[in-house]
Parts: structure tokens; C-alpha cells; sequence
């Protein structure tokens, strides 16, 4: 997500975290989807648990926020974490759509929305207004395309598709959405990368 305030700094561990859900998008390159769906639903299930868990036993949160409390954003104590959303984000998006969309929406969403914040904790001067930053957006949108056109030379996805599913992540990350970028990012792409592929033909 874009930076809402200058002086709050980027969290590593939360970086490294939304990355890692690219993971998803790799392991798709190379395996059929059912695999990959499987172990995305098994990490969504372990998620949810574990979510569930520290809200009912003290223990599990001192646990919990030893291990990832420095990853998480003021409210997100008492609330599920953002990795629930991007769990749920990447499952609804291997579902809904062919391998040659799914892969890049979920780069996108992965990849993407990180580059947004750093640079726009970093370099974001020009606020938008919901308060995320315009250069915060131009990162999403420069990394996540050079990820898709990454993609075109591996899958058949056209450049121009691929853009296009680019700009609607950037669009869905830097808007107010009410269910959050997490959730969305990648779903919204890969229903714009879709619906101009079925346009094209």
C-alpha cells in the first residue's frame, strides 16, 4: 500500500511477507492448478486458524506478535492481518481465471502493491486524495509492468493485455476500496486481462 504518512516508516518483515505470496505466481508457472490451489487454500486455512487462535488464547497472540508484530500495521492487533486478504485474493484469482492471467494479476498484486509503498514512503510528494501518493502509484504501475511484459515471453499474453491488467492493479491498490487492495488488487486484473482478451478475439 502507499505510504499515508511520510514519517511512518516501511516494515521489512511486512515486505518480505507480501512477497512471498508471489511465491503462488512461481510455483503456477510450473505446476497445474489444482496444486497450486491446494496449497494456497491449506495457507489460507493455516491463516485463518491462526487468526482465529490468538483472538481466543493470550498465549498463541504473545506468539503471534513476537513473531510478526513488527510487520503489523496499528489496528491489525485485534483484526485479521492483510496476508488473510492477499491469501483470499490469490485463491479467488486462481479460480476465476486461465493460467496466462493468473499469473501476472497475481505478480501484480504481490509485487506490485509493495513497490507502491516504498516508494511512496520514500519519494511520494504529490498526495492523492485518499492520502497514498501519485509516485507511490507510478511505482506500482513501472514495477508491475516490466513484471508482465516479463510474463509475455513465457505465456501468451499479449504486451498490450498485459499493461493493461498493470494499470488496473495500480488503479485498484492507489483506490479506496471498500474490501482493500489486498483482496482485490489481483482479481480486478485478472477480470480486466480477461475481458479484453475475449474483446481482442
Amino acid at each position: 500500500m502507499t505510504a499515508t504518512s511520510g514519517t511512518e516508516r516501511v516494515l521489512p518483515l511486512r515486505k518480505l511477507i507480501h512477497l512471498a505470496g508471489a511465491a503462488f505466481a512461481l510455483l503456477y508457472l510450473v505446476a497445474p492448478r489444482q496444486v497450486v490451489l491446494v496449497i494456497a487454500l491449506v495457507a489460507l486455512v493455516l491463516t485463518v486458524a491462526v487468526e482465529w487462535g490468538r483472538q481466543r488464547w493470550p498465549l498463541l497472540e504473545r506468539l503471534f506478535e513476537w513473531l510478526i508484530g513488527p510487520a503489523l500495521r496499528r489496528g491489525e492487533e485485534s483484526k485479521p492481518t492483510t496476508g488473510t486478504w492477499s491469501m483470499l485474493g490469490i485463491i479467488i484469482t486462481l479460480f476465476a481465471f486461465r493460467r496466462e492471467f493468473a499469473i501476472p494479476a497475481m505478480f501484480y498484486a504481490q509485487i506490485g502493491d509493495p513497490a507502491a509503498e516504498i516508494v511512496g514512503r520514500n519519494w511520494g510528494r504529490r498526495r492523492l486524495p485518499n492520502g497514498k501518493s501519485l509516485e507511490g502509484s507510478l511505482g506500482c504501475f513501472t514495477v508491475s509492468l516490466a513484471v508482465g511484459l516479463a510474463c509475455c515471453q513465457v505465456l501468451p499474453l499479449s504486451p498490450g493485455v498485459a499493461a493493461l491488467g498493470a494499470l488496473v492493479a495500480t488503479l485498484a491498490e492507489a483506490a479506496p476500496l471498500p474490501l482493500g487492495d489486498n483482496l482485490l488488487m489481483a482479481p480486478l486484473s485478472g477480470l480486466a486481462m480477461t475481458s479484453a482478451a475475449l474483446l481482442a478475439t
